[in-house]
């Protein structure tokens, strides 16, 4: 494993918590979930635990991709830059939007 994977995946769980705490503000003032997964664990336990069932679900997901790569050495590298890439522009858009509705 080289020090990048090691950072890829350290931003991958901090955007994830980020996600999770965003996420919990906007759905909790009202605004609809709109993965249908997510929905139907809110409908089932709560929002919080839906959120930290899924948050913990994704984490686990993100560390047996860190550790394939004993395997194949380019397969979480590759993985967790696509990731970070998604959730950070998620996080982008969502603070563009949170910003914009305090305004």
């Amino acid at each position: 494993m080289n020090v990048t994977t090691k950072r890829l995946l350290i931003l991958n769980l901090f955007l994830q918590a980020f996600d999770g705490t965003v996420s919990y503000f906007f759905l909790s003032s009202g605004v609809l979930e709109l993965n249908p997964f997510v929905g139907a664990a809110i409908e089932a336990w709560g929002l919080v635990w839906a959120l930290v069932y899924w948050k913990v679900f994704v984490c686990g997901l993100l560390l047996i991709l860190y550790s394939l790569g004993y395997f194949r050495s380019t397969l979480p590298l590759r993985s967790l830059t696509f990731t970070a890439i998604v959730y950070a522009s998620l996080a982008v858009y969502l603070v563009c939007h949170l910003l914009q509705s305090v305004s």
